[in-house]
């Protein structure tokens, strides 16, 4: 019985610690992901759906998009990343969103699956040339009464989506 306990204790340990995650992940062509670069400050920001994100967005409809672009402006403005005189733009297309009901939350917790944002992130100069471009996937598996509510969710979604992705236009490729 004592070793049944353990094994539980474990396995919620670790289904406590991959509860939430968020990575940055970049093409294997061309990576840049090691070049030594500085901040690169954008004059615009423009978050957009895939067709497939899209279809989505019909079962996840606590998605928000302009919230999600008002989490990562006040990110970007907070680091000094918006510059209305940079020649460079910034594009997110939101590929994947994956939000559960919040009884599922609440009650099944991780077992529910994950809520899910990943985006491409696209930096082009004026002449449209592309800068920079990875991808950033958060994700939030936690739930029961203090993690299932809907905006403790969706909040740390998008704050985690714009730390990530202001992180790396910082110039830092650490995880």
């Amino acid at each position: 019985m004592k070793s049944l306990l353990k094994y539980i204790a474990v396995a919620f340990g670790i289904a406590l610690f991959a509860g939430c995650a968020s990575q940055v992940s970049r093409p294997t062509e061309g990576d840049t992901a090691s070049v030594d670069r500085g901040p690169v400050k954008v004059a615009s920001v423009e978050i957009v759906l895939s067709d497939e994100a899209k279809e989505k967005l019909k079962d996840n409809l606590k998605f928000n998009l302009n919230t999600m672009k008002g989490t990562l402006m006040r990110s970007l403005e907070a680091n000094e990343l918006i510059d209305a005189s940079s020649d460079k733009t910034l594009k997110i297309t939101v590929f994947d969103i994956r939000v559960r009901s919040n009884f599922s939350a609440v009650m099944f917790g991780f077992m529910a699956g994950a809520d899910i944002v990943a985006g491409t992130v696209t930096i082009k100069d004026a002449a449209q040339h592309v800068i920079d471009t990875y991808e950033v996937t958060a994700s939030y598996a936690l739930g029961g009464l203090a993690g299932g509510q809907d905006s403790a969710r969706m909040d740390w979604l998008y704050e985690e989506f714009a730390k990530r992705t202001t992180k790396e236009m910082m110039g830092s490729s650490e995880s």
